[in-house]
């Protein structure tokens, strides 16, 4: 969940705001403070109480190290405040229980801070006037979980960031990536400065599009041109077994082939779901097509799964005889289950993460197009101001300053940046990447796509449950499966 230990584990593996955010937009001069006189900013590591403290704890001291060198930076600069980084201890909360609403066993109970709501903690803290270690509520909050962003806001934990400035167009959003700004916004306000994200991107094996003597990707590829490219990369024969794409549990695919027909999952304006309007069913019987009609993509019959792994060598799909026993032990994919089968995958729609693109094999290439190219993006590092900070305009500047010190500390990228993207600067933040692949990253930012934070994480498991798995089964057709999955999305808004 938010800003827990994890969430600043992933945070501090690199936060790419490039620093013009900083120096080229007016923000330092336009922004207008509070009058507290107290010119220090907190900026709270988290650490849990109970199970696990121990490595929470020799964990964060690499964070708290990290914050402490950027800090540093930011107080020889006489900003005229000083930044201050502090451990804070929480105590652990319940987790809350959408186990059930899965079919899964209630989860409520208590456990760890990595693992509670960090927006509860904190609320029951500000009752109290502080945190379980005594110090004040932080000024700038870490967040890297978005889910929470709707609670933190509605508790009153964070404000908004553009309320924080305190001045119109001190920040030009418009140069944030647009899926980014879209995955933090809630009620039509954007709640936090986003930082980093992983961006969906068509990834292709470049050997075995060479081998089969079919044309690379180009930025021209529309959704048919794939499928009669897959149609070609898709075949078994002696030496072994090829698909032309991975599609069966692929939600970055399917969200894109809506999307780029015109559809919409969420309408943030009213707070409806738009999954069985004419343009998004379109895309979902494309996505269906292309598995049960052309056939590029497996899927697995019943009583069996098969899932996309990828490495430097390649993409391949690996299939399993049954589905995995809960809490079984053994070989394979879990559960004492055997694979029994491993294809080539010429294509996916992927986010380049931690691995592939960049290597040998594999590339990156733009989302085909129908009406409109679009692509989902996770935003994975913001930064909140806190809504009881001494003085939130000065936190503000404090949060703009601090994502320039940590985007030029020497350690591991987690995620691209979002703020006045380019090819080279992607690449700076992954050296590994190929210039092309980092142009392709930066260009899908700019046609990316988000869905509300609330969402975001229950899409892959709504989705398998309510819409693909009824429909590649044959229990329903498109229409009634997206209107059982509408009704599922709005139940998860009114939790």
């Amino acid at each position: 969940m938010a800003m827990t230990r994890r969430s600043f584990l992933g945070l501090i593996g690199g936060v790419p705001l490039a620093a013009s955010l900083a120096s080229g937009c007016g923000f330092f001069e336009d922004l207008v403070g509070g009058d507290s006189g107290d010119k220090t900013v907190n900026v709270a590591v988290f650490l849990p109480q109970g199970q696990g403290a121990n490595f929470q704890a020799a964990q964060a001291g690499n964070i708290l190290a990290s914050l402490q060198s950027a800090a540093n930076e930011i107080n020889d600069q006489s900003l005229g405040f000083q930044m201050e980084v502090k451990l804070t201890v929480v105590p652990p909360g319940p987790n809350p229980n959408f186990g059930a609403f899965f079919g899964q066993a209630d989860n409520a109970e208590p456990t760890p801070t990595p693992f509670s709501p960090i927006a509860d903690t904190l609320n029951e803290a500000a009752a109290s006037g502080q945190l379980a270690s005594g110090d004040p509520l932080p000024d700038l909050l870490m967040i890297s979980n978005m889910n929470e962003l709707p609670l933190l806001y509605s508790e009153g934990i964070i404000e908004p960031f553009e309320q924080a400035t305190r001045v119109d167009g001190s920040i030009d959003l418009s140069d944030f990536a647009p899926g980014a700004l879209e995955a933090v916004t809630w009620e039509g306000q954007v709640l936090v400065l986003p930082l980093s994200s992983s961006i969906n991107t068509l990834t292709y094996d470049k050997d075995l599009f060479e081998i089969d003597g079919v044309a690379a990707p180009s930025e021209s590829w529309t959704w048919t041109e794939m499928i009669e490219a897959g149609k070609r990369l898709t075949y078994a024969n002696e030496s072994g077994s090829q698909w032309g794409t991975y599609a069966h549990a692929s939600v970055p695919l399917l969200l894109s082939m809506i999307w780029s027909h015109g559809g919409e999952v969420f309408d943030a304006q009213n707070g409806t779901v738009r999954l069985t309007e004419p343009a998004a069913l379109k895309g979902i019987e494309l996505w269906r097509d292309m598995i049960t009609f052309h056939q590029i993509a497996p899927n697995p019959p019943a009583g069996t799964f098969a899932f996309m792994r990828s490495n430097r060598n390649g993409m391949q799909v690996v299939s399993f005889d049954q589905l995995p026993q809960r809490g079984g032990g053994g070989g394979g994919g879990g559960g004492g289950v055997q694979p029994s089968a491993t294809a080539r995958l010429a294509t996916a729609v992927r986010s380049g993460g931690g691995q592939g693109l960049g290597a040998e094999q594999i590339y990156a290439a733009p989302l085909p197009v129908d009406a409109r190219q679009a692509t989902w993006v996770s935003p994975a590092a913001g930064i909140g101001v806190g809504a009881q900070a001494k003085d939130t305009g000065l936190a503000a500047q404090a949060a703009v300053v601090l994502s320039r010190e940590l985007s030029q500390l020497p350690v591991t990228f987690f995620g691209y940046p979002v703020y006045n993207v380019s090819g080279e600067r992607i690449k700076q933040v992954r050296p590994s990447l190929r210039i092309e692949d980092a142009n392709t990253i930066a260009n899908a930012l700019g046609y990316s796509r988000g869905v509300p934070p609330l969402l975001g994480p229950y899409l892959q498991s709504l989705f398998q449950q309510h819409l693909m798995q009824p429909i590649l089964s044959g229990e329903t057709n498109v229409a009634d499966a997206a209107q059982q999955m509408s009704v599922a999305l709005l139940e998860i808004l009114r939790q």
